[in-house]
Parts: C-alpha cells; structure tokens; sequence
C-alpha cells in the first residue's frame, strides 16, 4: 500500500519490502462487525485440463478499518513523511490495495501525532492483540472475537515468510491485556507490529 501511495513500481518495490517490515509498525482496528460472504469456485489445472476440484474462499464485507502506522527506524523517515503528506492530500499514484487479495483501500488521514512504548503493563484497546499478550486478570471478554495469522514480513520475491498470530475484537468492542504497548497521543492504547 505504501509503495502505491508513492508510486514505486512493483519491480523497485523488492528492495524495500525486507527494509520497510522492520522500520515501520502499524495497529489495526475493525471499527465494524465482521461479516464474511464465502464463495466456491472450481480449481482447473492449465495442464490437465480434465483434472479440477473444487474450492472456497471467504471474503470480508464492506471492512472498516483505523490504522496506526508509524516509523520504528529512522532511515526510512523520508519514505514515511511522504507517505503521511499524500494520505493528508488525499493523493496516491496508483491505486492501493490491502491483503492478499488486493482489495481496493480509500485512505483517509485522521491525525497525526507521537506514540510511546509502555513495556509490560495491562492495557485495553479496540485493536489486535498478538499471542504475545495476556487477558488480564479482570478482562471482559467481547462475545466475538476474531483470531487470525496475518503476515509481518515479506521477502525481496514478495513472498510472505513470516507471521504473526492476533486476537481481535470488532465493532466497537475493547479487549483488556497485559503485555507491551504503545499509547498515541489521544491516550489510544494500540499493539503495534
């Protein structure tokens, strides 16, 4: 999504993703409940034509989401200054996508501002969680709560080689939690990866 922003071609964009999953971080909030619509569909194999089977994906509708994004090394500080002025101008040279599917992402800058790191503290927060953090001992449990895999780091073949295991809650709901944090200005408690 960054490199779309700035438009860097996919053929540059090989050197800066190893670099930029380790010198940005970013938190994410579903700000909606999650409805999934699946979908089937028939594998066919472009070698064999006569062999198929049948498969299913799930899709995410009408998503809504808030996205913590900030700069962990500054060597890339002048990738995300940019990145941040075109969000604010609402600008972008390609179009931006999200997820492994690609799904069209409108992007509109909210605030701008600082976060700190607290170590290992219980905190509540609308985001993602990682299998690093505990529920605290007084916890209200959202009645939904979504766990996924999702990927941390892709190689220079934009290939996904690592990943990271996250709780989350949706709509509106907080989960409470023990573990490393971040708290941004408008004393929001975000996990940042």
């Amino acid at each position: 999504m960054v490199g779309a922003v700035l438009g860097i071609r996919r053929t540059e964009m090989k050197n800066h993703f190893p670099k930029w999953c380790r010198d940005f971080l970013y938190g994410v909030q579903i700000l909606n409940d999650v409805n999934k619509q699946s979908w089937g569909f028939t594998f066919r194999y472009t070698s064999e034509y006569w062999r198929k089977s049948p498969g299913q994906m799930e899709f995410i509708r009408n998503p809504k989401y808030r996205v913590l994004f900030a700069l962990l090394n500054q060597e890339s500080e002048n990738y995300f200054d940019d990145f941040a002025n075109y969000c604010k101008n609402g600008e972008s040279h390609y179009e931006p996508v999200l997820g492994l599917h690609n799904c069209p992402a409108e992007i509109t800058f909210i605030k701008e501002g600082e976060v700190s790191m607290i170590d290992n503290a219980e905190f509540e927060t609308l985001g993602f969680v990682t299998n690093q953090h505990t529920l605290s001992d007084n916890a209200q449990i959202p009645m939904r709560l979504g766990f996924d895999n999702i990927p941390v780091h892709q190689n220079d073949d934009f290939w996904n080689n690592e990943f990271q295991s996250v709780i989350y809650p949706s709509a509106g709901n907080k989960i409470s939690v023990v573990g490393k944090h971040f708290e941004f200005n408008d004393n929001s408690k975000w996990c940042l990866i």
